[in-house]
């Protein structure tokens, strides 16, 4: 397996989901971890699950300023930033014709306002250090298929 005992990699969502688990693999693989979520509770718990290699922090990834912080608070903390996995979205269960628009501004927020966030201030962040590294954007099955209740597309 590879080593990335020498990187620090930040995770959203990391409390559930695709989140935690990238958490848990990022850590497995020797990397510190800053898992980043809105859920404080649940991403805390990720956090300590990791023992020395997690730590928690709270941040909502469609508000730039939490982005700007979040961003700020790994170099801190860290002295470096090598990975970020924007793993963020918000789902919707129901049909198109009965959403409302707090709803959907929710759902583009937190898929395409946060994967631009994400993508923005952790281009410059891992510039500053020298050494490349990855951004990594992950979307659930959902987004390819329509299916079940969950899918905006359903007839």
């Amino acid at each position: 397996m590879y080593s990335l005992k020498t990187k620090v990699a930040l995770v959203t969502v990391g409390a559930s989901g695709i989140g935690r688990a990238s958490c848990e693999a990022l850590a497995a693989a020797g990397a510190t971890v800053e898992v980043a979520d809105i859920d404080e509770h649940g991403g805390r718990a990720t956090a300590t699950s990791m023992v020395e290699s997690g730590v928690f922090q709270r941040l909502d990834v469609s508000r730039e300023n939490d982005w700007e912080q979040g961003m700020q608070n790994t170099i801190d903390r860290l002295d470096r930033m090598h990975i970020v996995v924007n793993s963020a979205g918000i789902g919707f269960t129901g049909q198109v014709e009965n959403i409302e628009m707090e709803a959907w501004n929710s759902i583009v927020a937190g898929y395409l306002t946060g994967t631009m966030l994400a993508c923005k201030h952790a281009i410059g962040t891992i510039k500053a250090f020298g050494r490349g590294g990855s951004i990594i954007n992950i979307s659930s099955i959902g987004g390819q298929r329509r299916g079940g209740q969950s899918s905006l597309l359903r007839n």
